[in-house]
Parts: C-alpha cells; structure tokens; sequence
C-alpha cells in the first residue's frame, strides 16, 4: 500500500477513475484519503465516502449505471469493467426470452424510480438477477435507493480490490 500511498492526487485517481461507474468524484475523495493501512482500509473509506454522499449524488451514480444487457451492451459501448463484470453473470448470452424480460423489467424499474436498476453482477447470474430485479421492482423508492447503493458499494469494493492487486502486481 506504500507505493499506492505515494503517488501523486491525478495518478490516483486515473487508477480508480472508474470504480464507481462514471463518478471520478469517488476516487478523488479516496485520494484525499490517503494514506491508507491496507486494501481493506481502502474499502472501508471506500463505503464510507458512498454512504455520505448525498441524496441527489446518489441518485445521479444510479442513473450513471447502465441497464444490465441494454443498449449499451448490445452496441459494445459499456465500460471494461462493466463488460467483464455482465459477462461474468452471463448476460452477454441471455435467451430471447431472458433478454425481452429483462429489458422490459428493466424499463419498468426506470419508470418507477428515475435511474437504473444496480445488482453486482460479479456476485449473481441471470437467474438471480431476475428474481432480485423482479422482486426489487415492488420497493418504496427510498429502500431501492438504499439497495441500488449497497450494490454500488459491492461493485466499487470488488473494482477497487482489482485494481489494487493489479496495482501491486506491477511494481
């Protein structure tokens, strides 16, 4: 963590640009941080800093997300790490009939809340995805805004771990 310590405020940040999707402003505040003690001392700063931010910014990190197996999947213009994470579910091989669900179970979380529905891929498949975005749907919007950021803080912790130990393993 020593070396991840001392690099400069933009180097840093570069490195966690996109640990939350769209949202430098994350990793700019983890590197006001600094230092940090170990890998978990990160996370915890990490879920920390998610969980104080304020309603409207949460809300926007939401909105930030792209839907799971949507547009921007279809077109190849997600993120890398969203990519690797939908692939890791198996959304990149849905069924026609998993993909028309979805999209529309999808649409309708949109409608009901005002920004995307957020699970952590890299811990569920499809099965699961549905089930949760099917039973998610049916929440007060200020539960879904508290779920959709635990799922947020799951993915960035798991980003932020990554980039860590790739981090470390280029020195």
């Amino acid at each position: 963590m020593e070396a991840l310590n001392s690099i400069s405020n933009e180097e840093f940040i570069n490195l966690f640009s996109n640990i939350v999707e769209y949202s430098p402003q994350v990793a700019s505040q983890l590197a006001d941080g600094r230092p940090y003690e170990s890998s978990s001392s990160l996370v915890e700063s990490l879920q920390q800093t998610m969980e104080n931010l304020p309603t409207s910014t949460k809300i926007d990190i939401l909105a930030k997300h792209p839907d799971l197996a949507g547009k921007l999947a279809d077109t190849k213009l997600l993120t890398e790490e969203s990519t690797r994470e939908q692939q890791a579910a198996g959304l990149n091989s849905l069924t026609s009939a998993q993909k028309l669900l979805l999209t529309k179970l999808n649409s309708e979380y949109r409608s009901k809340f005002g920004y995307t529905f957020v699970i952590c891929a890299r811990e569920n498949k499809i099965e699961a995805i549905l089930i949760g975005l099917g039973k998610r749907i049916q929440n007060l919007p200020e539960e879904e805004l508290e779920n959709g950021i635990r799922e947020v803080i799951k993915i960035a912790s798991l980003r932020a771990l990554d980039i860590i130990k790739n981090f470390q393993s280029n020195l």
